[in-house]
């Protein structure tokens, strides 16, 4: 078994497989998603009011995007305070902000509802990026986290979109509203169950009870063209290769096994990222003197963006190139604990 030493910051791949930053994410992704539309409702809202002119609604569009400007405060005193329980002032005020755009349609309350959402998604975002920095945030981590957040937010602004689309025009605006107070509500539910200190304490203690296992890496990419079976292959051998690769070098900067399955289905997008992690977590423990006989980084990102497969198999052979060193080391840790009398 496997253990990682405890470190005080956290990596991406410890924010990608833990359930913190996706309540975090999900949570941000409730208060930006409805506010992606506020242009879009304020074009359904001329011809459904008459008494709000077009005039009025280019007003209120354009002090939504002035206000945006006031995010930095808000974000500031939450962050300050180092208590996310703070943020469930976010999606309060966006449900009534939505809720009043709906009961009170009057220039006037749309103005003021625009101006809230506007500095409410921008304070969502420096929050978010608070957070995931840490006390001891790495660049590599907010990179990783942000575009995972952004990429995200975009599919699910194209779903909602087609949604619309298939909506009949009358009712786009009540769809709009609707996603306005129920989302907010779903993504505090996921953030309820967080402790107070989010990313400030240690990551979770990793352990990982896999064996590294030699296979041929001419099969392992065969195996990807077998069709069926490919499917499975594509999601267990992420799995196992990070498993095996962490038994090897216990690199924080390696996804767990599971983390891995649900990232390549989920987040195919971060392939490179991974397959540049796992492998450079094996040559990390090479010596100089044998490091030729390993495949290089960036010929495995390379090809994860040409044919991903290729890069697993190219893991697959630098593991099996590191296994003699591996059974060796555990081999003298097993003589060391039993030692000859």
């Amino acid at each position: 078994m496997v253990k990682q030493e405890i470190e005080a910051n956290w990596t991406w791949a410890d924010h990608i497989g833990s359930y913190r930053f996706w309540a975090i994410m999900i949570f941000l992704l409730s208060i930006t998603v409805p506010s992606q539309f506020w242009n879009i409702l304020f074009n359904s809202f001329v011809k459904d009011h008459p008494i709000l002119t077009f005039e009025t609604i280019a007003n209120a569009a354009s002090w939504h995007q002035i206000a945006t400007l006031g995010g930095l405060w808000p974000a500031w005193l939450v962050l300050r305070r180092k208590n996310h329980y703070f943020l469930f002032v976010f999606p309060a005020v966006t449900v009534i902000s939505f809720l009043c755009v709906r009961l009170f349609p009057s220039p006037t309350v749309l103005l003021l509802c625009a101006i809230i959402t506007g500095i409410i998604v921008v304070a969502m975002l420096l929050v978010a990026v608070g957070l995931i920095a840490g006390v001891k945030g790495q660049m590599e981590a907010i990179i990783v986290c942000l575009g995972t957040g952004y990429v995200v937010q975009s599919i699910v602004v194209a779903a909602f979109m087609i949604v619309i689309q298939k909506t009949h025009a009358a009712e786009a605006p009540n769809v709009f509203i609707l996603m306005g107070l129920v989302m907010p509500v779903i993504g505090s539910v996921f953030l309820l169950p967080l402790k107070g200190n989010v990313f400030e304490s240690s990551p979770p203690l990793r352990k990982s009870e896999a064996i590294p296992k030699y296979r041929n890496p001419s099969m392992v990419l065969l195996s990807y063209l077998i069709p069926m079976y490919n499917v499975y292959h594509t999601f267990s051998l992420p799995h196992r290769l990070h498993g095996e690769v962490y038994a090897i070098n216990p690199s924080r900067k390696v996804l767990s096994p599971r983390a891995a399955a649900w990232s390549t289905l989920f987040l195919f997008f971060l392939a490179p990222i991974m397959v540049s992690s796992l492998n450079q977590a094996l040559l990390d423990k090479v010596d100089d003197k044998n490091l030729s006989r390993f495949h290089k980084t960036r010929v495995v990102v390379i090809w994860a963006f040409i044919f991903l497969p290729v890069s697993y198999a190219l893991i697959q052979d630098n593991l099996n190139h590191s296994l003699h060193t591996y059974f060796l080391e555990h081999q003298n840790q097993k003589g060391s604990l039993h030692p000859e009398s």
